[in-house]
C-alpha cells in the first residue's frame, strides 16, 4: 500500500486531528483536540466548524458518517453526537447507563451500507446497532 494523496487539513495553529470521516460527496470532517468538528472540501479547503463541548475523556472520540450525518462517539459524556450537516444542528444519542440505547464508554463507531449506526459500548461489553437514529 502506498500514499496516493496528501490533503493538508488540521494544519491551522493549535489544531491536532483525532479522527476523520469522509462523506459520499468527498467532504472531509475531522474532530480535533480543541473540541471541534471541522469540515473541509474534498480538496482540503476549510469550510466551517462546530464546537462540541466536553468531548474526550479516557478515550479519544471516533467519527463515522452516513449521507448528511456525522456521528461522533463521546466517552466523556457517554453519548453519540449527531451532526446534521445540512442544517448544522447537533443532537445527542444515549447517556450513561447499561440500559439499551445508553452507553458506558462508547468507543468505536461505524455505519453500514443501510445507514445503521454501530457503537462499540466498551464497558457494557456490547455493540449496539441503531436503525438510522435521525431518519
Amino acid at each position: 500500500m502506498s500514499v496516493i494523496a496528501r490533503i493538508n487539513v488540521c494544519s491551522r495553529p493549535g489544531q491536532q486531528c483525532i479522527d476523520v470521516t469522509i462523506t459520499a460527496d468527498g467532504s472531509i470532517y475531522t474532530v480535533d483536540l480543541n473540541q471541534r468538528i471541522i469540515e473541509y472540501s474534498a480538496a482540503g479547503k476549510y469550510v466551517t466548524e462546530w464546537k462540541i463541548p466536553n468531548i474526550g475523556g479516557n478515550a479519544s472520540p471516533r467519527m463515522a458518517s452516513y449521507k448528511n450525518f456525522i456521528y461522533l462517539s463521546d466517552a466523556n459524556s457517554q453519548v453519540v453526537h449527531i451532526l446534521d450537516t445540512t442544517g448544522g444542528s447537533i443532537s445527542l444519542l444515549g447517556g450513561p447507563s447499561s440500559d439499551p440505547g445508553l452507553f458506558q464508554n462508547p468507543s468505536g463507531i461505524a455505519t453500514d451500507a443501510a445507514g445503521r449506526l454501530n457503537v462499540a459500548d466498551r464497558n457494557n461489553n456490547r455493540v449496539q446497532v441503531f436503525d438510522q437514529p435521525l431518519k
